[in-house]
């Protein structure tokens, strides 16, 4: 290796050996990539950016190598959050630890002068995070909304409720794939991209980022809207099979092409030969400081925060007892109804323990469903996407309005579902050890809590539900009736599961 070059292999180096210790983190983003389509930009995510480091090697040569040994108490604060982040499974907090800790390690062993001369390449490793799921909702309910609008503007009768909506032809429904995430991270992603390759101002680089952002939004709203005209007045016969995917993307595609070119407009000369800061280290010619400390120390930093995360995940992976979650008959007045339930229930298969009971008192009905995990771990918690009103992946059932409200002494999140004409009142909570909340951060304190303090590592999800046939306050007054009721004995059942799986006296 040539002393010119070493300045560039070492910032290489760092960015392949801190995913390579923090490799459970930098898997699960690979796994990711390959299981879903919205992210599978990620594959590309690094050799671009090592394509644009290298095509830096020039301007790193002439940067001064200057640790920063301050850095390291930034490295120490970053890698004991990552080693919580992993404890609890929270990983796309661990993924933008782990991408943090690569420039923070840069940073400390080489310097702010090679930091400033990469700072695009690096920040640009964000995007291999697989980001953007809890904005779903939001889009697919502002997609359903401009489809509406559009369709009252052409003339065509159309009806709403919720995410479904009816015209004369037939019936649609906004679902996850109809929300525009594709098209919002595959504009961000090549927004950035031709922005710094095209422009040289932090200006230019933004408004053409902002642009594409909106018209990436736009877009999909155009092809929801079109899709539906198409069906409509094709009495249902195009535009309501897979093959809108499709063309939606040559869709998405003319509209990215039409804005490079017309972005290229005001391109700036020779871009690349530009400096994005002006630091006066930059043109100095740099000798690199031979000594490994820097190094050596950021790895056992990394590396003591990685091996901790595996010891406590060895404690969690400890085999326990089986279990089996029950409940009573009764609950006051509510009998069990056997083999019968609302028409929802969660479809939860990663549980150590699951149960769903029906309820009913008169003409009433109420359903409890719990999901119990004895040894949380990443994919079979409590804070699982499984666990949800609605789970993601069904199809039958839309979220209508949802907000947290207090019953008794704590508080659940109420949620309405909505499918064709039937309407379901749902109340729903995480159960961490003792700790009852609505709120899955706050779960995830209570977890990390029960974790590090009492060293449990059990939760539970519970969920009331009752139909929404004659009005609000009537389905809440029964959910009221069958939470006094039951909440007694669904602790002392989940209480129960506990002591049997682990053994443990305390509670």
């Amino acid at each position: 290796m040539s002393y010119r070059n070493i300045n560039l292999y070492a910032v290489l180096a760092c960015i392949l050996i801190v995913p390579a210790i923090l490799h459970e983190t930098f898997l699960f983003m690979a796994k990711t990539w390959n299981n879903d389509d919205r992210y599978s930009h990620g594959f590309f995510i690094f050799p671009i950016v090592f394509w644009l480091i290298w095509s830096k090697s020039e301007a790193l040569l002439k940067c001064s190598v200057r640790p920063e040994p301050k850095a390291l108490i930034l490295l120490v604060i970053l890698s004991f959050l990552w080693m919580l982040a992993n404890v609890i499974g929270v990983q796309i907090v661990q993924q933008f630890l782990m991408v943090t800790i690569i420039i923070v390690s840069i940073l400390i062993v080489l310097g702010r002068a090679i930091i400033s001369t990469i700072l695009f390449p690096l920040f640009f490793l964000y995007l291999s995070i697989p980001f953007g799921t809890s904005f779903i909702p939001i889009l697919m309910d502002a997609t359903a909304s401009f489809v509406v609008i559009m369709v009252q503007l052409v003339g065509v009768p159309i009806y709403r409720e919720g995410l479904y909506f009816n015209l004369p032809s037939g019936n649609w429904s906004v679902i996850e794939a109809c929300s525009g995430l594709n098209y919002f991270i595959a504009g961000i992603t090549l927004g950035l991209l031709y922005a710094y390759l095209t422009y040289s101002t932090t200006k230019k680089r933004a408004i053409f980022l902002v642009v594409i952002v909106v018209v990436s939004i736009l877009g999909n709203w155009l092809r929801a809207f079109g899709i539906v005209m198409i069906g409509h007045y094709s009495d249902m016969q195009y535009g309501t099979g897979g093959d809108h995917i499709f063309y939606g993307w040559i869709f998405f595609g003319l509209i990215i092409c039409g804005l490079f070119y017309i972005g290229n407009n005001w391109r700036d000369a020779e871009p690349q030969a530009q400096q994005l800061f002006n630091d006066k280290n930059k043109i100095d010619q740099g000798k690199w400081i031979s000594s490994p400390i820097m190094p050596i120390a950021s790895i056992l930093i990394i590396l003591s925060s990685s091996l901790y995360a595996n010891y406590i995940e060895a404690i969690k992976s400890k085999k326990t007892n089986q279990v089996e979650l029950k409940l009573p008959s009764n609950f006051g007045e509510w009998q069990e109804e056997r083999n019968n339930h609302l028409g929802w229930q969660p479809e939860n298969k990663t549980a150590d323990a699951f149960i769903t009971r029906t309820y009913r008192f008169g003409i009433d009905r109420t359903q409890i469903s719990i999901a119990y995990y004895n040894a949380q771990k990443q994919d079979a918690e409590a804070l699982n996407p499984s666990n949800s009103v609605p789970d993601l992946s069904d199809q039958i059932w839309n979220k209508g309005r949802q907000n947290d409200i207090k019953e008794m002494s704590s508080y659940v999140t109420e949620t309405e579902l909505i499918s064709q004409n039937r309407k379901i009142l749902v109340w729903s909570w995480y159960k961490m050890g003792k700790y009852d909340t609505p709120n899955p951060y706050i779960a995830k304190v209570f977890e990390a809590y029960n974790q590090i303090v009492h060293g449990r590592n059990d939760g539970a999800w519970v969920a009331l539900a009752t139909p929404l046939n004659k009005n609000l306050e009537h389905s809440r007054s029964q959910l009221k009736s069958l939470l006094a009721n039951s909440s007694d004995d669904i602790n002392k059942s989940i209480k129960n599961l506990y002591l049997n799986s682990t053994g443990d006296s305390k509670f």
